[in-house]
């Protein structure tokens, strides 16, 4: 069984995220070929994605929408309300880290 997930881990998960996404532009433009830049960029991107999935769907696992329901068959309504949230969370995160990532291009110009 799982170990519950609390809500500081979840706010360091957050975090974490604004931080992969601010290091992979950073990178992406301190390397400055057109390829390998875009390539560092997309993928720290989906890394900070992945990990905006995983911290959102454990905080929806603790307010009641699990994916799994109790006979272990997925909920299809659970996990479309947490890819909803997992969105305006990933919305919001991009708001919050804009003056990091403008901190991240002018130092990394």
């Amino acid at each position: 069984m799982n170990r519950a997930v609390t809500p500081k881990e979840i706010t360091a998960g957050y975090a974490l995220a604004v931080i992969t996404l601010c290091l992979g532009l950073y990178l992406g433009i301190k390397v400055g070929r057109e390829d390998v830049g875009s390539l560092f960029l997309k993928g720290f991107y989906l890394m900070a994605l992945l990990i905006v999935l995983k911290y959102t769907f454990s905080w929806g696992h603790q307010r009641g929408f699990p994916v799994a329901d109790s006979d272990g068959r997925m909920s299809i309504t659970n996990v479309l309300r947490n890819l909803v949230m997992t969105a305006i969370v990933w919305g919001l995160l991009l708001l919050v880290s804009a003056p990091l990532a403008m901190l991240a291009v002018r130092l990394a110009q």
